[in-house]
């Protein structure tokens, strides 16, 4: 089966320059066969092999800024071995005189929301009902949550390279995404979509990573405590530094391995103090680490029906003052026991580790 350009059929010819700039032209050429069962694809690609080579992405004669966007056989109804070849041009195909795994990354920005349970409101006003009774379910809010997707071309796809290690995964250290830094533990990995594209019959790679980041995310710091300080409430206690420490602030606080979660009450910058509430004796040196609260971890409210009594290693029934369960849960303060009072306390949330990190920063767009 052979297939035999004849030349270009001047009838048919066009051009047009658009309103935005961009020229455009349609040339038309013909062929035969000698098979009608010979398909348009072997019609195309027979011109691409002739002496007037056209296909995707050819400079069109006279015009160096314009390229070949399409290639359209078309079948005479009257005679099943004769083509009609029609090839569009235009400027707007300047991505064809470079390597597209050169191209600069793309990048769309949108916005998601997500539920968080919250204890107070914006004015440190526990969320209770006239009982001072904690709402089942907790009250909760709309996190608005980042979502940004980068589009990039790649040659290849190698699964263990540019998947398998981040997919998933929130971010182990700083990470900047189109300019926008995000604290380690905000950002993650949350899908990678992965396409074959073909240009001037190569194939490459499309890669769209969809990032999301949220930066409800406590200031993380370490220091010292410096002083001894027994147990009691509104303890000041000075510390080497209270960078990043501000009210509401949880410090867990480590003496030769005896730990204890506080909410700070008061920051007293000039003095480096806070104020505390301490049901442990820390001496000089305790070391002293702000808590982090991760917001891709699992962070759930600090409550239950129950209080732990670290003597006998079991757990204590609330009870209302006439003896009976509580019918609701209770806020606690991270160490088993019911936080003393209603609006003096920051509510605690519980840090379990369920997603894993990597450094996302190793991924690199062109």
């Amino acid at each position: 089966m052979t297939v035999v350009i004849k030349g270009e059929n001047w009838q048919g010819r066009r051009a047009r320059f658009g309103k935005d700039f961009t020229r455009e032209y349609t040339r038309v050429f013909t062929a035969y066969t000698d098979n009608p069962n010979i398909n348009g694809i072997v019609v195309a690609t027979a011109l691409a092999a002739s002496a007037f080579a056209v296909q995707r992405g050819s400079v069109m004669p006279g015009d160096t800024e314009a390229h070949c966007t399409d290639v359209e056989p078309t079948n005479s109804s009257e005679d099943p071995l004769q083509w009609s070849i029609t090839c569009s041009y235009s400027t707007n195909m300047l991505d064809y005189q470079q390597d597209p795994t050169t191209r600069p990354t793309t990048y769309t920005w949108g916005t998601e929301y997500v539920e968080l349970a919250v204890a107070q409101d914006l004015d440190g006003e526990d969320i209770v009902n006239s009982a001072n009774e904690t709402f089942d379910p907790p009250a909760s809010i709309q996190v608005p949550v980042d979502v940004i997707k980068a589009t990039c071309t790649r040659s290849t796809f190698v699964r263990s390279a540019n998947k398998d290690p981040y997919i998933r995964h929130e971010n182990s250290a700083a990470f900047t995404i189109d300019g926008a830094a995000y604290a380690p533990g905000q950002a993650i990995l949350w899908d990678l979509d992965v396409d074959m594209v073909e240009e001037l019959g190569v194939f490459y790679r499309k890669y769209v990573y969809t990032f999301k980041a949220r930066r409800d995310l406590y200031t993380t710091t370490t220091t010292t405590v410096s002083g001894n300080y027994a147990v009691g409430s509104n303890r000041v206690v000075t510390l080497a530094s209270v960078a990043g420490i501000v009210v509401g602030t949880e410090l867990l606080l480590d003496t030769a391995g005896n730990q204890e979660l506080v909410v700070v009450k008061a920051v007293n910058t000039g003095a480096v103090t806070v104020t505390v509430d301490l049901l442990i004796a820390h001496n000089n040196g305790a070391t002293v680490k702000i808590r982090k609260y991760n917001p891709w971890q699992y962070q759930p409210l600090d409550m239950g029906f129950n209080t732990w009594d670290a003597f006998t290693q079991e757990n204590v029934e609330i009870l209302t003052t006439n003896g009976q369960p509580i019918a609701h849960p209770v806020l606690l303060d991270g160490n088993g026991f019911r936080l003393a009072t209603w609006n003096d306390a920051t509510p605690v949330r519980l840090n379990f580790r369920l997603i894993p990190s990597a450094d996302l920063s190793a991924i690199t767009f062109p």
